[in-house]
């Protein structure tokens, strides 16, 4: 609870499933971002990029946010494989590994 003058403002601190998903779209989102980075890639260079992972949160959060993922990194498509992916990083989280690479 927060007092704000003379009202009270409550805040919701639990984590919702939709709220872990987005957490992991910002983190795949930085995740690639920095391999264009290291890459040494421009904001207008169009990349392919790679995400391999077993954890069925990261599976929904594509299937939900894919699109958005895309925006946000540059790229034109993902693909489910790190064949061809000259920049591959690794994200470890709550539930699982994800293996992400660009082209």
């Amino acid at each position: 609870v927060y007092e704000d003058g003379d009202r009270d403002i409550v805040l919701d601190t639990i984590l919702t499933p939709e709220l872990r998903r987005l957490g992991l779209l910002r983190e795949l989102t930085r995740q690639t971002n920095d391999l264009r980075n290291q890459a040494g890639l421009t904001v207008g260079d169009i990349v392919t990029l790679h995400i391999v992972t077993d954890d069925a949160e990261v599976n929904l959060m594509l299937e939900e946010h894919g699109d958005e993922l895309l925006k946000k990194t540059g790229a034109k498509e993902i693909l489910r494989s790190l064949d061809n992916a000259s920049k591959v990083g690794e994200i470890v989280s709550e539930t699982g590994k994800v293996q992400v690479g660009i082209s």
